[in-house]
């Protein structure tokens, strides 16, 4: 129980984003002030006033009383003092109603990536240390594929309703599905969180933290945004053939089609003999390169749709398709973020 979150906690309670418990622990130590500010009104120089004094206050009341204060006591004594100590006793109470309710409800976020790691019970430590790739199998049968100078952290079992594993380095995950049990990978920067599915992570020494998905879904959330942050450039999810990049200097995550993307698992048909084209418009080879792929392709114009193109783009891998096209038409593309923008002369059907 720091300071810092009790000044944490009036700032949430200013702005609303506090729980309706924490709610009350605030309210409850501001009616033993005898209502002499308006919360909600409070500039931050009050607020930081403020919390300082709850803290002093705090720690003063539940000290012992000095040698000045001890006094013979009478009954008459006992009913003046009696306000004044149950007023004690509700700071105290509030102080510690307030550590118990950081400690469970806040106690997972704020543990630092060293401190989780040296949370586990009955860990165990792979490090690759060859120049080969090196395969580790986890208990719940998610694979771990290391490559050269990376290290994987874990439990020797999982808990019950989660798994949980810390990286150093670069390494291919094949998370087994379990809904009931999601799947956490702790890598410097990033927290990846997945059911079932396979990526990427490159992290470690690296000078920027990146996760690239192969198959399924994936939520990628930036490791350091502190106990009470919220903030949408902090959390992305992330499908097949996207990628997300840490970047150091911003502090957020930076969305990115990967450099080669490759074909979905239910696409592999089209993938292979499905791209020889005779005088077919543009929207029908466009949706065949998303669904094949899975990004999401834009024209600029509609009706860039009505252009037709003839070609044989079998054996081109995607950004080559695009190339090919665009000669053809005279036209050009972007990427943009997680889509590719198509750009041209719009044609007439």
């Amino acid at each position: 129980m720091s300071r810092d979150y009790l000044y944490n906690l009036l700032e949430r309670y200013q702005s609303g984003n506090c729980t309706d418990e924490e709610r009350e622990i605030v309210e409850a130590w501001y009616d033993s002030l005898g209502k002499k500010y308006v919360l909600p009104e409070i500039s931050e120089e009050e607020l930081e006033a403020i919390g300082g004094r709850m803290w002093t206050h705090a720690i003063n009341k539940s000290a012992s009383p000095s040698a000045k204060e001890i006094e013979p006591i009478n009954q008459a004594k006992v009913v003046r003092l009696w306000p004044k100590v149950v007023a004690a006793a509700a700071v105290v109470g509030i102080v510690i109603c307030a550590a118990l309710l950081f400690n469970l409800s806040y106690k997972d976020r704020y543990l630092d990536h060293q401190e989780r790691i040296a949370a586990i019970d009955k860990s165990i430590v792979k490090e690759n240390l060859t120049d080969s790739l090196m395969m580790v199998v986890l208990a719940d049968g998610s694979k771990v594929t290391l490559h050269s100078g990376a290290k994987v952290i874990y439990p020797s079992e999982f808990e019950k309703d989660k798994r949980e594993v810390y990286l150093s380095g670069e390494a291919f995950f094949e998370v087994s599905k379990n809904p009931e049990r999601p799947f956490s990978v702790f890598s410097n920067n990033l927290v990846t969180k997945v059911i079932g599915t396979s990526f990427f992570i490159r992290s470690g020494n690296l000078p920027e933290s990146e996760v690239e998905v192969v198959t399924g879904k994936v939520l990628v959330t930036a490791n350091n945004q502190g106990l009470f942050s919220s903030n949408s450039k902090k959390e992305l999810y992330i499908t097949p053939n996207q990628k997300v990049t840490y970047n150091e200097d911003s502090k957020d995550l930076v969305p990115a089609i990967v450099e080669n993307p490759k074909p979905l698992k239910n696409a592999q048909a089209i993938a292979e003999f499905g791209f020889n084209y005779k005088n077919v418009s543009l929207k029908q080879i466009l949706n065949d390169i998303e669904s094949t792929y899975g990004i999401n392709i834009i024209p600029d114009d509609s009706r860039i749709y009505n252009c037709t193109f003839t070609g044989d783009l079998n054996g081109e891998n995607m950004y080559s398709k695009l190339d090919l096209i665009c000669q053809t038409t005279g036209m050009s593309y972007e990427v943009n973020n997680l889509s590719i923008i198509i750009k041209g002369n719009a044609c007439s059907v």
